[in-house]
Formats: structure tokens, sequence, C-alpha cells
């Protein structure tokens, strides 16, 4: 105050009418956290500020309050495959504008299958930088058995930075083994086939459905328009049935890929040693 620096609470006495200047020292240090100024006990968010004072009869209380950033994450908890859930993330304190920079990790869900089916998605245990919502303070991701994380890193005008994690749990129909099977179909296809993806054009999940007349080894893959494969989606040995599975545009690290046209591949081998059946469809991802 006018230069000197004065523990709260203090008082002073002034004369009938003095004009003082008061400062708030901020950042403030408390148990390791950092503090920053908001405003004044009258409401004034001005750090340093003048004060005209009339009366030397009343006694003038002012306080200086503080707040440390923090920050929530709200969204689903839980979600069906590629279900696309929305997460918004709510900071509080510091010094605004605040700046967003989210990740995603495989995994977290509840306990694996028994049987040694495994989900599909990339590796658990890796945080993905969903680099398509920096700066945003919403995210949106869908996955497969047996769930996800989500992760908010918050930073706000001074370079603080604030972490938010959320575990999402996915119900199991994103397994590689018996993928998607339409139970609803009880009649076995006659004959072997690839369908149009759903939708298409897509951002960010397509359905792709195939039929296999028998029993056969099945791989179906995406392909960018190089040639060159950028996810395998099925490889499994899988009975006679009409199957559906999703893509989420994503290659096999977990990235997302850029809005381009995209070709996806269906080879059939029947264990019966007859002819294998191959096909392709086109599919394009907007962004």
């Amino acid at each position: 105050m006018d230069g000197t620096t004065y523990s709260a609470p203090k008082t002073l006495n002034w004369g009938w009418t003095t004009t003082h200047t008061i400062t708030a020292i901020s950042p403030q240090y408390v148990g390791g956290k950092k503090y920053t100024f908001q405003k004044w006990n009258d409401g004034n968010a001005q750090l340093s500020r003048s004060l005209t004072i009339d009366d030397h009869h009343n006694n003038y209380t002012f306080t200086a309050n503080f707040t440390t950033l923090s920050a929530t994450m709200s969204g689903p908890t839980y979600l069906d495959p590629y279900e696309v859930g929305t997460f918004t993330a709510n900071p509080s304190g510091g010094v605004t504008p605040y700046d967003y920079t989210w990740y995603r990790m495989e995994g977290g869900g509840p306990e694996p299958l028994r049987g040694g089916v495994q989900p599909l998605g990339p590796p658990s245990g890796q945080w993905i930088h969903l680099s398509q919502f920096d700066g945003s303070r919403t995210a949106t991701s869908s996955g497969v058995y047996p769930g996800f994380k989500m992760r908010v890193d918050v930073k706000d005008h001074e370079g603080d930075v604030v972490t938010v994690e959320k575990t999402v749990s996915v119900g199991i129909g994103g397994l590689k083994k018996e993928l998607a099977k339409e139970n609803s179909d009880r009649v076995t296809p006659t004959e072997f086939a690839l369908f149009p993806n759903y939708p298409n054009p897509f951002n960010p999940t397509t359905k792709i459905s195939y039929s296999l007349a028998e029993e056969s080894r099945v791989t179906l893959s995406v392909y960018n328009v190089l040639g060159e494969k950028i996810r395998n989606l099925v490889n499994d040995l899988q009975v006679a049935g009409k199957y559906s599975v999703f893509w989420d545009g994503r290659g096999e690290n977990g990235k997302s890929l850029s809005g381009s046209v995209y070709i996806y591949r269906l080879k059939a081998v029947p264990i019966s040693g007859k002819k294998p059946f191959t096909a392709i469809g086109k599919m394009v991802l907007t962004k």
C-alpha cells in the first residue's frame, strides 16, 4: 500500500480526505499451489487501484480474493460400441483465456473377456494426441470394448497447466471375435458379398457389411489411394453369416487420418478349399 507491503489484516489511520494506492501481491503460493489475484471484495478487478478516503472515523476493509487454476471434464462414462461421445473441459480460476490440448488412451473399461478375445484399436497404455481438437473446449470420440480414457490439459494465460482424465467404458459389440454379427439375420447367406459402406461420405465413423456363404478365413483391410495398407479391421476365422464392422477413420497407430478417398478390401478363403472371394469398395472420409 503506497509502496509499503503489509500483512493482512491491517488497520491504518488516515486524515480527513486522503488518496492511497493499494496493490494485491499476485501470484501467491500456498501449499505448493499457485494462487492468482481475481478481484477485491467490492468487485473491483484491478490489481492496483487508487482509493480516496474522506471520513477517518470509519474503518475501511479491503480484501483481495485469489483463485487457483482447476478444471473438471463433463461427458459420458459409458458408450455403446462406436457411439460418439462429447467431452467438455470446465476450467475455473487462473488467468483467462484458456487453451486446451486433448488426448485419448485405449483401455480403461471393465475387465477383459476370458478366452483370449482382444479388443480392436491401437495399443493400450499410450496417450494419443487428438490434434484436431487443439484449442477447443470440447472433443468427441468413440470406441470399442473394453473402453478408453479421455484427457485434457488446460493451460491458462500465464502458462499454468492442470490435467483432467475421464474413464469411459464401452460395451462388447466391438470385439474381433464374431465382430458385430447381426443376430437378427438367422438365415445363412447363400453367397459371398461385400456391401457399400454407410454412411458414405462419412465423419467420423462408417459401417462396412459383408456376408459369408461358408466358414472362411476373413481379412478386411483399409488402403489409401496409393495402395498402402493403413488399417486391418478383421483378420479372423468366421462362420457363415452376415457381419458388420465399423471404421472410425483412424490408422493402426490410433491417429485420425486426413480427409480423402480410401479403399476397403475383403478377402474370404473358405476352409473347404473352394475359390477365395475378393471384393473392394470405395469410401470418402470428410473433415
